[in-house]
């Protein structure tokens, strides 16, 4: 799998789910030979609705209802976002 069809199945994914799962599978087939960085744009990950968040910090992508984060291991996992919008982390609710 070259770096160009990692990035372009990244641009393709159609869920936030399916998009984590996949980001997942490269690391893990990346594993030791590079960054996932060097192979796909992080910063331009695809979107799936809903209000952008106001606090991007350690959020990589969104739909209505989640987040996309990753932990400092490379570990991708969805997490709810709170009734204000925001993720969890950066709730804004008191």
């Amino acid at each position: 799998m070259t770096i160009t069809t990692k990035q372009q199945q990244v641009n393709e994914a159609s869920t936030l789910a399916g998009l984590a799962s996949l980001l997942h599978t490269i690391q893990t087939e990346i594993d030791g030979e590079c960054n996932i960085e060097n192979v796909v744009d992080l910063c331009s990950l695809p979107t799936f609705g809903g209000a952008g968040v106001k606090n991007t910090d350690e959020v990589w992508s969104w739909d209505e209802c989640a987040v996309l984060v990753a932990n400092c291991y490379g570990k991708w996992a969805v997490q709810d976002r709170c009734s204000c919008g925001e993720a969890t982390r950066h709730c804004i609710c008191e």
